[in-house]
């Protein structure tokens, strides 16, 4: 096949090491040949990840390494415990997470773990994807790069079918591994291999495969668009919120967006936890424009619960991992504390006990009063969250710092003038979700 196109040894030039992770299948092979042919050995090595899932697996590792030496390149074989792995996405997830997991601790700043990913494979993942229901986010495929630990993941191949890399070893007399479980039609993927793709060539021919290329790359492109305009929006939605670093949004503007936008603006601010699926996002939507002002609709999914309360859009985890009673006491002498429970740190300390009055720092309590002013009435503390705009299922995040069981302080904001000199500063932590990230294919 000498009019084969080349690997592009320039697109991997600004890369760190080169780790090839490699099967001794046929594509892995054939990636390692071209990056040899490409100029690239001096930089590179190769891993083969033994899963430990059949007894065989530790020959076929054995024979792997025999063929990387034959390319003149260094091996390694990591060795995965399947007792480790998570199921709960299911057995084909579970070692693939464990794979690229055991894949990126090895490694460093720009270095890239490069698979032999080809256009068939592209082609399975989007059906994958389209049978799951993806939208044009998910539809855009495996990227030729993404992150992955401390450097990249790389897809060299993405533009070739299968059969060209086979070709290719068979023209060079070159062996490769047959994986067994690949002639397995169970799992999900092997069966569009080899029951619907030969199907799909068989009435529309091998064009087929450029026709859901393009298709991925309108995809991609539609996804991007959706994606700029989905963080303007959360940019002009956000707010700023009493309970910390982290924003809310404007719940008027936010109802006042077309349902798709709003559900894409939503889906950036709680990724990489799942939005409300579309009916019980409709629902949701219905029940903020209809609710009460006294009331407080909610919507959970997953690991995340979304509240529309006082104009506002909240976030939270689910169940929340603060508890409402949290206490900490303060060691005498102590001038900065770091809050139990990733509540963030209080500074400014300490305050002006008397004598071995003890000094507490802990959740908001129902009946909590203090005074503002040496001479002024107590005042219920939970009058005053409830004016700053602190949300009820919140008030115990804030510290209350108490001596001798009285309330001298709360939160950075409030304090009792004749047993502090000056509030302490609360440097609080984000209340909600980690920030947007796109999902790693």
């Amino acid at each position: 096949m000498n009019d084969r196109p080349r690997l592009d040894a320039a697109a991997w030039t600004d890369a760190g090491r080169l780790i090839v992770a490699f099967s001794g299948g046929a594509d892995s092979v054939c990636l390692l040949k071209r990056l040899i042919e490409a100029g690239l050995a001096a930089r590179l090595s190769a891993i083969h990840v033994d899963h430990r899932l059949d007894p065989d697996s530790p020959a076929r590792a054995a024979r792997a390494g025999r063929i990387a030496a034959r390319f003149g390149v260094s091996f390694e074989t990591l060795v995965l415990d399947p007792a480790a792995f998570d199921l709960a996405s299911g057995p084909e997830a579970a070692a693939r997470h464990a794979r690229y997991a055991a894949l990126a601790g090895r490694l460093g700043d720009d270095d890239t773990v490069l698979t032999a990913h080809h256009l068939d494979d592209q082609v399975e993942t989007l059906l994958l994807k389209l049978l799951r229901g993806a939208g044009p986010a998910g539809l855009a495929g495996m990227p030729v790069r993404r992150p992955l630990g401390r450097g990249w993941l790389g897809r060299p191949l993405l533009a070739w079918p299968r059969e060209a890399l086979q070709q290719e070893l068979h023209d060079a007399g070159q062996d490769w591994i047959e994986d067994p479980t690949n002639a397995s039609t169970d799992p999900d993927r092997n069966y569009l291999r080899h029951e619907v793709l030969p199907r799909l060539e068989q009435r529309w021919g091998r064009g087929y495969r450029g026709a859901i290329e393009r298709a991925r790359v309108a995809q991609g492109n539609a996804a991007d668009a959706v994606e700029v305009r989905a963080r303007a929006d959360l940019v002009s939605l956000r707010c700023d919120s009493p309970c910390g670093r982290e924003s809310t949004l404007d719940l008027a503007a936010w109802l006042r967006l077309e349902s798709a936008r709003a559900f894409e603006a939503l889906r950036r601010w709680l990724a990489p936890d799942a939005p409300p699926p579309p009916d019980r996002f409709d629902e949701f939507r219905r029940q903020c424009r209809d609710a009460a002002a006294d009331r407080c609709p909610a919507v959970t999914v997953d690991a995340v619960q979304l509240r529309a309360w006082r104009d506002r859009l909240w976030r939270d985890r689910c169940p929340d991992p603060v508890p409402a009673n949290w206490s900490i006491e303060l060691v005498p002498g102590t001038t900065e504390l770091a809050l139990p429970h990733g509540l963030g740190r209080l500074s400014g300390l300490p305050v002006g006990g008397q004598g071995n009055e003890a000094v507490t720092a802990g959740a908001f309590r129902a009946g909590d009063r203090m005074r503002l002013r040496p001479d002024g009435p107590t005042q219920r503390v939970a009058e005053l969250l409830r004016m700053a705009g602190v949300p009820p299922w919140r008030r115990h995040r804030l510290p209350v710092l108490r001596v001798a069981g009285r309330v001298a302080a709360v939160g950075g904001r409030w304090h009792d003038p004749s047993r502090l000199a000056a509030a302490p500063d609360w440097h609080a932590a984000p209340a909600g979700l980690v920030p947007y990230a796109s999902p790693a294919q």
